[in-house]
This record gives C-alpha cells, sequence and structure tokens, in this order.
C-alpha cells in the first residue's frame, strides 16, 4: 500500500509518470527502538529532492515506525 495526494492506494495506473517515466524520490532512514533516527535531516532530505523532482512536499504531522 502507498499513498496518492494523502489517499492510501492498492494500484498504481499504468498512466501513472512513476510507472512511465520511473519518476519519483525517496531517501532512507534508520530506525531504532521505534523512532526515526535524525528525522529533522532525513525530512530535509526528502524535500530537496521533492523540489529538484517538481513534486510537493507535505510534511506529515505524525511519523511512526
Amino acid at each position: 500500500m502507498f499513498l496518492i495526494n494523502g489517499i492510501p492506494q492498492e494500484t498504481l495506473p499504468a498512466s501513472d509518470r512513476a510507472i512511465q517515466f520511473g519518476d519519483g524520490c525517496f531517501t532512507t532512514a534508520r530506525i531504532a527502538a521505534g523512532q526515526v533516527c535524525l528525522l529533522d535531516a532525513h525530512l530535509q532530505r526528502l524535500q530537496m529532492a521533492c523540489e529538484k523532482t517538481a513534486y510537493p512536499f507535505r510534511c506529515v504531522g505524525r511519523i511512526t515506525a
């Protein structure tokens, strides 16, 4: 499952840019004791990647591991 515009989805349309062109961005974060380590740095990396690919960046209010 993943989110599209904040809505949980089970499938991705074949017409989506992620499928057609491989568009997307991600960063990896370490999880320890149920917490995201260096969360602020992780969110900064994700925001920079989104800006470079012209994706909107919406910081979530709650992050759980």
